[in-house]
C-alpha cells in the first residue's frame, strides 16, 4: 500500500480494515463467512468521528478493496503461486 498513487487516499484505511479482520490468516484460507463478519461489522459500527453507521457507498468501497486483493491472488494462481482460490466461489455484491 506504500506504493498506491492514486487520488482515493482511504485505501490504506480500508486495507488495514481487512488485515486487522483477518489477522494472520492466509488469503487462501479467508471464507465468505470470514467476508460477512467484517461486512456485518462495518454496517454497525459508527462512521469516523459520527454516530450514524457508515453508508452503502462506504461499505462498498471496503468490498471493492477487498476485491482487488483476490483480484491479485488469482492472479498470482494462475501464476503458480497460490495452491487455491481465495475464498472459494466468494462472490461480493454491491449494498443498495
Amino acid at each position: 500500500t506504500d506504493q498506491y498513487t492514486g487520488a482515493d487516499h482511504g485505501t490504506r484505511g480500508r486495507l488495514d480494515f481487512w488485515i486487522s479482520r483477518f489477522g494472520d490468516k492466509p488469503v487462501i484460507d479467508i471464507t465468505e463467512f470470514d467476508v460477512g463478519d467484517g461486512l456485518i461489522e462495518l454496517a454497525t459500527r459508527p462512521a469516523r468521528g459520527k454516530k450514524r453507521p457508515l453508508t452503502g457507498s462506504s461499505i462498498n468501497r471496503y468490498k471493492i478493496t477487498l476485491s482487488t486483493v483476490f483480484i491479485l491472488c488469482g492472479k498470482l494462481r494462475r501464476r503458480g503461486l497460490l495452491r487455491r482460490p481465495p475464498a472459494n466461489r466468494l462472490r461480493l455484491y454491491w449494498i443498495d
